[in-house]
């Protein structure tokens, strides 16, 4: 039987903060069954070597998607989100971390009864480790209509969870493929689903985001 949710994680030369990530995952407490699939691009570092070990680990629950030669992020993303068999997918960066193991089973409780929302997201904690530096996100209240989110994207990645037929159609009709100007993929496909579907913002901390200078997410 599929699992009600499937959590994606896609990694990269993740290797310090993989493990972090993946154990928040697993001690998420959920009244249904949920799978992890796990998507690694050929680190250069430990990072394989850490997914092999859970999945050996947790072979019910965790599966590993990798391949010989690395793909690239935009693509690992989307095979990754592929291989899900769940009715709704949550992502959780490798990087990232929950912290709220109710998580899961409150974003599924209100999808469950909801069933015009198409996506829910929670607020986050941005969190640069190596400053000590860490600030509520959004400072403010979260958006759930698309000139608020075009304006100020208030969802972040790890904090959501959706309908897994609906990604698939963003992604069949958008074709983000088609456009590698994109420094990412998360952020349209939330605008996306906020111009034409419900969506619900819950206020409250789920997800602990790690802010690297010089990354994609330093610059939002």
């Amino acid at each position: 039987m599929a699992p009600l949710v499937s959590v994606v994680v896609t990694t990269y030369n993740h290797e310090p903060y993989l493990a972090k990530a993946l154990d928040s995952i697993l001690a998420q407490q959920c009244n249904f069954d949920f799978e992890i699939v796990l998507g690694e691009d050929c680190s250069t570092d430990g990072t394989l070597a850490i997914c092999q070990a859970y999945a050996t680990k947790h072979p019910e629950q965790i599966r590993l998607i990798t391949s010989t030669e690395n793909v690239g992020w935009r693509k690992n993303y989307r095979r990754t989100i592929a291989a899900a068999r769940g009715r709704y997918i949550a992502i959780c960066d490798g990087d990232d971390i929950w912290c709220d193991a109710n998580k899961l089973q409150m974003q599924a409780d209100l999808l469950e009864s909801t069933p015009e929302c198409a996506m829910c997201y929670t607020r986050s904690e941005r969190t640069n480790f190596e400053r000590g530096v860490s600030q509520i996100y959004p400072p403010e209240g979260g958006h759930e209509d698309f000139t608020s989110m075009l304006r100020l994207n208030t969802a972040e990645n790890s904090t959501t969870m959706a309908r897994r037929d609906l990604v698939e159609r963003y992604y069949a009709e958008v074709r983000p493929d088609e456009h590698p100007e994109w420094l990412t993929d998360d952020i349209p496909m939330w605008l996306w689903f906020s111009a034409n579907y419900p969506i619900r913002f819950i206020d409250c901390v789920t997800a602990i985001h790690r802010i690297v200078d010089g990354s994609v997410s330093h610059h939002q």
